[in-house]
């Protein structure tokens, strides 16, 4: 085997890799840019009464995705039988920082009994 076909057999096989990554990082970068507009809106929803799932719920039925995919399936884990909680935690495994400190959060605040409707 000549090394031109070598670097080029290297260079055809990475391209799928290539792809995926790209097509990750463009996903990870939307679901950041929709995080603050997906909270603004459970807020909304808390404060209008709502419980915090209802609020999960609006999100993936508002939203585009991927936020929406995310948050619908916390809502219908959720649904299914799963803790809030443990659904909660379970989005966190996303690589998004901020998702992570909003888990992390919710989870406090339903653990010590606070209002999460309550403006700080």
């Amino acid at each position: 085997m000549a090394v031109s076909s070598r670097v080029a057999a290297a260079f055809f096989g990475a391209l799928p890799l290539l792809f995926i990554s790209w097509k990750r990082k463009r996903r990870l970068n939307a679901f950041a840019k929709q995080l603050p507009d997906a909270l603004e809106l459970i807020s909304r929803a808390l404060r209008a009464g709502h419980s915090l799932a209802a609020g999960f719920n609006l999100v993936g039925d508002e939203m585009a995705d991927p936020i929406a995919s995310e948050f619908s399936r916390c809502y219908d884990e959720q649904n299914l039988g799963v803790p809030l909680e443990e659904a909660i935690d379970g989005m966190t495994h996303r690589p998004n920082l901020d998702l992570r400190f909003f888990a992390t959060a919710v989870i406090l605040q339903r653990q010590t009994g606070g209002d999460l409707a309550d403006d700080p």
